[in-house]
């Protein structure tokens, strides 16, 4: 099956979606009939339509079930655009005062020392950086159950932050302060957000060959279907040898 990308790029000052694929005469036909006003590109070396909503949603349909659509580069342009958003909407908040970095430093460093993961340190700090610029105007060891009710309520769901977020900031609030301040916190007075449901997204067969048989190269399409045939990972797809392979009983030691 024949596959196509789908890329956003400014092009001569205008958002534009470029269609990229080999050289398909069907596939061009599709376009030509769906877009009148498709366009080719001699700089990008490929044909290329407006990026309006319902232009896309039509390529999509237009193109879907007909070949593999790559639209990678979409996603990560709109998640892109949903974090900026969702950043500029963030309240201003005042900035650390010497205590609070002072008493920051120190539980970055406790967390290094104990050989938290540079991801939770990061997590962590940022996270109790938020509500120490939140509460600027209050000592630390004047914190209680209450303030962090206030926080989740007046700044993490007035921001619409996930839920994993609020639980990581908890998490790290309550190490903070039995780190810094040596003060526990009654974990029953904390709210925590229910765990989220999240039903699996499942490839139906047909999806899975498309997949499966979207890549011209030979020795692509055998590691992919290593991949799914055998669940492996990728640093165990990429260690295989010979030696690991019976041939005879066809299966991998």
């Amino acid at each position: 099956m024949e596959s196509i990308t789908l890329k956003p790029v400014i092009h001569k000052n205008e958002r534009r979606v470029l269609c990229v694929f080999r050289h398909d005469e069907s596939i061009l036909h599709i376009l030509k009939n769906t877009f009148p006003e498709i366009k080719w590109s001699q700089t990008h070396k490929s044909w290329h339509v407006e990026d309006r909503s319902d232009l896309v949603k039509k390529l999509f349909q237009s193109l879907q079930g007909k070949m593999w659509i790559d639209y990678s580069a979409m996603r990560a342009v709109k998640k892109n655009k949903q974090s900026i958003k969702k950043t500029k909407a963030r309240p201003p908040l005042s900035p650390l005062s010497s205590e609070h970095l002072k008493k920051l430093e120190s539980f970055r460093n406790y967390l290094q020392s104990k050989r938290y993961s540079p991801s939770t340190v990061k997590t962590y700090t940022e996270a109790i950086s938020v509500f120490l610029r939140f509460f600027s105007k209050k000592k630390i060891s004047d914190i209680n159950n209450q303030d962090i009710v206030e926080f989740n309520n007046q700044y993490i769901l007035k921001n619409n932050y996930s839920s994993s977020y609020q639980n990581q900031f908890v998490n790290g609030l309550k190490l903070f302060l039995k780190v810094v301040e040596n003060k526990v916190l009654n974990p029953d007075l904390i709210h925590r957000p229910k765990r989220e449901k999240t039903i699996p997204n499942v490839l139906s067969k047909e999806e899975v060959k498309r997949i499966l048989e979207a890549p011209v190269n030979i020795k692509h399409q055998t590691m992919l279907s290593l991949i799914y045939a055998c669940g492996l990972r990728r640093s165990e797809l990429l260690n295989l040898k010979l030696t690991d392979v019976d041939s005879n009983r066809k299966l991998l030691i």
